[in-house]
């Protein structure tokens, strides 16, 4: 008899758990997606000040992380806008941040980018910022690499490319997407994007801040 007690006190205990778990899973939502709206970008904007406080710089490093696996370049990237504005004259610079990680027996150095502004097609040089070269491991496959590298866009462009945002649409369709191509020494070129809600944000923060300061 007291076996009998036993066996249905564990089956219950056994429903009872499986009953837990299964209200548990059916509770757990994915974690929503962001809304790349423009407001998006404006809340994790990052303000630094450069030049021994002389400028003030304007970032969507933290905006969002655009990392992803491009199998036809063999390549990962991220990048980012940023504004540098003079604090006595108001004068901005505005520069386009990309970090690619490849792993290659040589460096490709990714050191011309071309792309579409005001109507016209532009071709400039990168300045290579930083280099990073991991030869850990097997050397057969290559080794890891990173480039961060950097090019300028002038301010006509970049309040060009801000206008075309429009509430509501920042995450459909690829004319809400900024491209470029970046062109390296050696090997495939390839292309990648800032979302045009992105730079926006950034031309709007920065106006903001010239009112601001009656500049």
């Amino acid at each position: 008899m007291r076996k009998n007690h036993l066996i249905f006190f564990y089956l219950f205990v056994t429903l009872f758990l499986q009953g837990c778990s299964s209200a548990s899973s059916q509770n757990a939502q994915p974690a929503a997606s962001p809304v790349l709206d423009k407001a998006h970008f404006k809340q994790h904007l990052t303000t630094t000040e450069g030049n021994s406080g002389e400028t003030l710089v304007l970032s969507t490093v933290n905006g969002f992380n655009k990392q992803r696996m491009l199998t036809k370049y063999n390549v990962t990237g991220d990048n980012y806008i940023s504004a540098t504005v003079d604090k006595i004259t108001g004068s901005t610079t505005y520069h386009i941040h990309s970090i690619i990680e490849y792993k290659d027996h040589d460096s490709r150095l990714y050191k011309q980018v071309s792309y579409t502004a005001n109507g016209s097609q532009q071709s400039v040089k990168t300045t290579l910022l930083n280099q990073v070269v991991d030869c850990k491991g097997s050397q057969y496959s290559g080794c890891y690499r990173k480039e961060h590298v950097v090019f300028t866009i002038n301010q006509q462009a970049v309040d060009q490319i801000a206008k075309n945002y429009t509430e509501g649409s920042q995450n459909t369709g690829s004319h809400k997407k900024w491209r470029y191509t970046l062109s390296p020494e050696i090997g495939t070129s390839y292309s990648t994007h800032l979302f045009v809600s992105e730079i926006s944000a950034l031309s709007e923060a920065v106006n903001e801040n010239l009112i601001d300061k009656d500049l």
